[in-house]
């Protein structure tokens, strides 16, 4: 009778051992695939989801309102080194209309520009901007008035108007000088 028991014993073994190894496997498996999934997930977030996304106008004058924006420093916040040596230089006033925003009706807009820049390259800044691009600059934020979405216009930040003649500018003169837009004065008339 001992010898029956110890041979049940070592017929039980190998069973539960090879058990035991397909359960390892599949554990083995589901850690690499999470593994490899979150490995994923911290490059497409080092990519993409830190600032480097730009929304795009799709047709029709939509575009994604969640898009992420660049950060962009606030003024004299002593816990971001040299944001403080920003200069704000007033570029414009503007009287813009939209015939394009709202089907059958016209947008009058008008607001101040103004330009946030580092206080080093406000001189330069002041010079391609107001005077040796000032018509350029002009068209093109301009531009920007008359292609947006009547949702772009009435977005009460104008988080979207702003990037794009951030963008816009920097382009014409063909240097990051602005690191911020700030529009003030804001009135939207529609008729």
């Amino acid at each position: 009778m001992a010898a029956a028991v110890a041979e049940e014993k070592v017929l039980d073994a190998p069973a539960k051992s090879a058990g035991g190894g397909f359960f390892k496997k599949i554990l083995i498996v589901t850690v690499l695939l999470l593994l490899f999934t979150g490995i994923n997930i911290g490059v497409l977030w080092y990519f993409l989801g830190s600032g480097g996304g730009e929304a795009h106008h799709e047709e029709g004058g939509h575009h994604d309102e969640h898009a992420a924006l660049p950060e962009t420093p606030v003024i004299g916040d002593p816990s971001k080194p040299g944001v403080s040596d920003y200069m704000e230089v007033e570029l414009d006033d503007y009287s813009v209309s939209n015939t394009m925003a709202a089907q059958g009706h016209t947008i009058h807009i008008t607001f101040k520009l103004i330009a946030l820049v580092s206080s080093a390259s406000k001189a330069q800044f002041e010079t391609s901007a107001k005077q040796d691009k000032r018509n350029q600059v002009k068209e093109q934020v301009e531009r920007v008035i008359r292609s947006a979405s009547l949702n772009d216009l009435k977005d009460s930040q104008l988080d979207f108007i702003k990037r794009r003649m951030r963008e816009d500018i920097n382009k014409i003169l063909g240097n990051s000088y602005i690191n911020k837009i700030v529009i003030i004065e804001y009135r939207l008339m529609e008729q």
